[in-house]
Formats: structure tokens, sequence, C-alpha cells
């Protein structure tokens, strides 16, 4: 989806900043695509921002969940243990994004995203317009089929009587 983001086309936007959005806006710039990260929240992290309940950790070897695109981010970053915890997995993903500089394509704070009625409403208007949209979401919604009309001749009227 194209949008206008701060003067620059921008040619795809990410939902999200934790580890499936910081990898897709560090690949869609070595493609050379233009892309903004839209984050609800005020960092970067996704679930290892949010899950801070006792005991969060990974139950993934530490090497094993981290991005191997990058031999430099590999041999700099240090874990401390074989099955990180939840601050070491958000301290890891400040530390890519910092290290990459992604955060200057990261739209913080921006929560008005989703695929909900929102996005009924709005995907169709975007698909006539774009070149390709494609939609990506968790949970899908269930709606019903509608129709926007005028109202017919003493309709409006008929609805309020009643």
């Amino acid at each position: 989806m194209s949008a206008e983001v701060e003067g620059d086309r921008t040619q795809v936007l990410v939902v999200g900043a934790g580890f499936a959005g910081l990898y897709a806006l560090h690949r869609l710039r070595e493609l050379g695509i233009s892309a903004q990260v839209l984050e609800k929240a005020e960092n970067v992290g996704g679930t290892w921002l949010f899950n801070r309940y006792p005991g969060a950790r990974c139950d993934i070897e530490s090497i094993e969940y981290s991005y191997s695109f990058s031999d430099e981010i590999q041999q700099e970053w240090v874990c401390t243990e074989n099955m990180p915890a939840q601050p070491e997995i958000e301290a890891y993903l400040n530390f890519v994004a910092d290290r990459l500089d992604l955060r200057r394509d990261i739209r913080f704070g921006t929560d008005v995203v989703g695929t909900g009625s929102t996005g009924v409403q709005t995907i169709p208007v975007i698909a006539r317009e774009a070149g390709h949209l494609f939609v990506f979401h968790r949970s899908g919604a269930y709606t019903l089929p509608w129709e926007v009309r005028a109202f017919a001749d003493g309709e409006l009227d008929e609805l309020k009587a009643h």
C-alpha cells in the first residue's frame, strides 16, 4: 500500500515492530523498497515488550532465536543464558533496532491500524486505487455482506415512524 509519509512516497507499511516487523523493515531496505513500520507501543519489541509476566522466557536456544542474516550482529550480541528471559530478548531487539538504524522508519504510538471494522471499510476502497494491496491479519473478523444505497422515496420517513 502506498501512503504519503513525511513527504516521501512510502511503498510498504509494516504493522508492528516485533521480531518479524524489524526484519521486514531491514529486508525491504535491502531490496531498495521505501517502508515505514507502524507500531502501537513507544518502543520496539512486540510480544517481548508487553509480556513481562514472572518467568517469561524463550523456549528456544538463544543462538537460534536471533537474526541470522547478519554475522556482525550475531558476533556482537552477547547472550547471557541459553534460554533467554524476557528482559534479554527485549534488550536484543533494541540492540538490533539501534545497530541497523531501524527507528528512523518506525512511527511509534500509532494505534489506529487494524483489519477489524475499519479494515473491512477501507480495504476495498484502497484496493480500487492501489497497484497491489496485500492484507495480513492474525484473526478473521466476522462481517455480513451489505450494500450502500440511497434511501428510496419515503423509506427514511417510514423507518422513523416505526
